[in-house]
């Protein structure tokens, strides 16, 4: 049994219903953060229509999801090349 739940959010003067698990506090951050991207973009392209404004949000959010990979992933392999460093100066050190 799931703890779905029905939440109404704004995006771009649009009302959605969302069903989600998540807790509300979550989605309305979620969809803010969404809304915020679609009025940057409108700011912008002040004579786009909505749904080029959409499409550019999108591609706006999908540009700083990948960006965020990468940064992981650049992050990851640095503290996986420390941690190696460290365990063989350890491995030295217990040797000696």
């Amino acid at each position: 049994m799931t703890s779905e739940q029905v939440h109404r959010v704004s995006i771009f003067g649009q009302s959605y219903l969302l069903r989600t698990e998540e807790n509300p506090e979550y989605v309305r951050n979620v969809a803010h953060y969404v809304d915020g991207k679609f009025y940057e973009v409108a700011e912008r392209e002040s004579s786009l229509p909505a749904n080029k404004v959409a499409i550019l949000s999108a591609l706006n959010i999908a540009d700083e999801l990948f960006k965020l990979r990468e940064e992981k992933e650049r992050t990851e392999e640095l503290v996986s090349n420390k941690i190696e460093e460290l365990l063989e100066l350890i491995a030295k050190k217990v040797g000696e």
